[in-house]
C-alpha cells in the first residue's frame, strides 16, 4: 500500500461503494442493519451469512481440507467483519487462509493446489481476497503475492480460443478492478476492468436469476446503463440462504 494510503480502518470505510457493500455483507447484524438502512434497503435484512455460506459451500476451511474459493471467501468474510491480518477476532483465521493461499501460488501467480491451476473464476476470487488482505491490513509482505495473483488473472483471460465470459465472472472482475484501483494500482486495475467488460460481452438478462443479479451489479460497478425495473423482478432471491452467491450479488444490485 502506498505510504499515503489511508489506514485499514479508514480505507475500509472509504472503499468504493460496490466493493464495500459486497465485503460488508458479512458484517455483524447491528452493523449490517445500519449499512442497509443507510442504503435504503429493506430494514432488518440480515446479510451476515452469504460469505460464510460460500466458504462452507466450496469446502470446509480446515487444516486437513482447503480449497482456493473456500479460503478466499473466508478471508473476505473476516475482513468484512472488521478484522485484518493485524487486528480483530478474525486475524488468526485470515493469516491461516492467506498463508495457505500463498503456499499454493506458483511462479506465475496462479493458485495451484497440488500443482493444478484453479479455474479462472476461483483465481479471480482469490486475487480479490489477496488484494483486500494486503490493502486493508497494510501488509507489505503480501504486495508481491497480490500483484502476481492479479497478473495471473490477466493471463488466464487470454485463452487461445478467446477470453472466458459470463456475468458472474464479469461481476467479480469488476469488483477486483475497483478494489485494486482504490489501493493505487491504477494501470493493472484498468486492464482488469477492461477484462470485466470482455467477460460481460454478449451477456443478457433473463438466463438465470443469479446471472441477472451479477450482470446488474457489474453494470453498476462499471458505470454502465441498466434497466432498474429488472432488479427486483429478476435478481432478488426468494430464499436468502438457498444460493449464497446470488444473494451476494442481489443485495448490492437491489
Amino acid at each position: 500500500m502506498p505510504a499515503n494510503q489511508p489506514s485499514p480502518s479508514r480505507a475500509w470505510r472509504g472503499l468504493p461503494a460496490a466493493a464495500a457493500a459486497m465485503l460488508m455483507l458479512s458484517a455483524a447484524p447491528a452493523q449490517a442493519a445500519a449499512t442497509t438502512a443507510a442504503a435504503n434497503e429493506p430494514p432488518g435484512l440480515d446479510t451476515s451469512a452469504p460469505l460464510r455460506a460460500l466458504a462452507q459451500h466450496d469446502g470446509l476451511v480446515t487444516d486437513e481440507a482447503r480449497t482456493v474459493p473456500a479460503c478466499a471467501w473466508s478471508v473476505l468474510a473476516h475482513l468484512a467483519n472488521g478484522s485484518t491480518m493485524r487486528s480483530g477476532p478474525g486475524r488468526d483465521a485470515i493469516k491461516r487462509q492467506v498463508l495457505w493461499l500463498r503456499t499454493t501460488q506458483d511462479e506465475l501467480g496462479r493458485f495451484a493446489p497440488n500443482g493444478a491451476p484453479c479455474a479462472v473464476f476461483d483465481q479471480t476470487i482469490a486475487a480479490w481476497a489477496m488484494v483486500s488482505a494486503w490493502g486493508l491490513s497494510n501488509y507489505k509482505l503480501l504486495e508481491a503475492n497480490a500483484a502476481r495473483a492479479v497478473a495471473a488473472v490477466e493471463q488466464a483471460m487470454l485463452a487461445p480460443d478467446g477470453p472466458p465470459t459470463g456475468a458472474e465472472l464479469g461481476a467479480v472482475l469488476a469488483l477486483l478492478g475497483e478494489q485494486y484501483a482504490f489501493f493505487g494500482r491504477t494501470e493493472p486495475a484498468r486492464r482488469i476492468t477492461a477484462l470485466a467488460r470482455q467477460a460481460l460481452a454478449g451477456q443478457a438478462f433473463g438466463k438465470t436469476r443469479r446471472g441477472d443479479a451479477a450482470l446488474h451489479l457489474a453494470q453498476m460497478v462499471l458505470g454502465e446503463t441498466f434497466l432498474p425495473e429488472l432488479t427486483v423482478a429478476r435478481t432478488w432471491p426468494g430464499d436468502l440462504t438457498a444460493d449464497p452467491l446470488q444473494t451476494l450479488f442481489a443485495v448490492q444490485a437491489v
